[in-house]
């Protein structure tokens, strides 16, 4: 988590805001990982893969965290997602207790920020949640 807040570059995320939340709330590592501090630094793009009523609000308010967000179809279901960032891919797996697998390729993090931004493109317009009152 701190390889990834400290990445001056671009951040891909794909990952349920939710799940994660629930593991790094309470951990020292993820509230420093947390901080807005931290995340305006980066320029991200985040995937997001649950449709829970929090994540739907900051959606819509101006929270200076993520830059640039798009939800998947409701119906996908995920555990865990994947950074991408620099020339490392970050792939984690919450079920019991955090599983988080590194991989330093760089072909490999191309084809992976490749495949990232087809897929960001190809949501532009779609799966956008109704506003929560």
């Amino acid at each position: 988590m701190e390889d990834i807040a400290q990445n001056q570059g671009d951040t891909y995320l794909l990952g349920s805001a939710k799940v994660f939340y629930k593991f790094m709330k309470d951990e020292p590592w993820g509230q420093r990982y947390n901080k807005k501090r931290r995340l305006k630094n980066l320029g991200q793009d985040y995937m997001i893969t649950d449709w829970a009523e929090k994540t739907i609000k900051s959606f819509y308010e101006e929270s200076g965290i993520f830059l640039k967000r798009r939800f998947l179809p409701p119906d996908f279901k995920l555990n865990g997602g994947f950074a991408i960032y620099g020339d490392k891919i970050a792939i984690g797996v919450f079920t019991d207790e955090v599983n988080v697998l590194v991989i330093k390729e760089p072909t490999l993090t191309q084809l992976f920020t490749y495949l990232f931004q087809l897929l960001w493109k190809d949501l532009e317009g779609k799966n956008i949640p109704a506003p929560i009152q």
